[in-house]
């Protein structure tokens, strides 16, 4: 990497409409009607893991959502640690593995969550 000319390895969501289709009870949960959250390309995979996180800590949730958050969010946060340092140390193989265990590991949260919204 030169002094002028950066190399960066980053992760980020290509379409926002995709994490709404693929976890919409995750994403309500998160973003409410679409007027919670923040607003424009902040709505991807790793915000909605980061504001689960925060929702399962301090929002008003119903005690069996809060539980059923409580877990895997936890989890969720580690493996973004993960990702992060993948990311931050630029291996990419390692990164792009992360990102399929994050979706899989959303995807089994979505089944847990869905059927107590």
């Amino acid at each position: 990497m030169g002094r002028i000319l950066q190399i960066r390895v980053m992760a980020y969501t290509y379409s926002e409409d995709d994490v709404q289709e693929r976890w919409p009870g995750l994403y309500r949960l998160a973003f409410g009607n679409g007027t919670e959250g923040p607003a424009g390309r902040d709505r991807g995979v790793l915000e909605l893991i980061r504001i689960l996180e925060d929702k399962q800590k301090f929002a008003d949730l119903d005690n069996e959502i809060r539980e059923a958050l409580k877990q895997p969010v936890q989890e969720l946060g580690q493996e973004v640690l993960k990702l992060e340092s993948f990311l931050a140390d630029r291996n990419p193989q390692e990164a792009d593995r992360m990102s399929y265990v994050l979706e899989d590991m959303l995807d089994n949260l979505e089944g847990k969550i869905s059927p107590l919204l």
